[in-house]
């Protein structure tokens, strides 16, 4: 058994990508149903 004390990681927006190509994502995440990922992907575009 295994216990879990800490877990550490890193967030990268993709800054590196097209405006297409996140608005591809942003589509794609409506599309699914997943309002909140779409917006949360909205969100760090504009905010870098």
């Amino acid at each position: 058994e295994l216990v879990i004390t800490r877990i550490e990681a890193k967030e990268k927006n993709s800054q590196n990508r097209t405006d297409a190509d996140a608005a591809g994502v942003v589509a794609g995440l409506l599309a699914g149903g997943l309002e909140a990922s779409a917006a949360a992907v909205g969100r760090c575009r504009r905010n870098g």
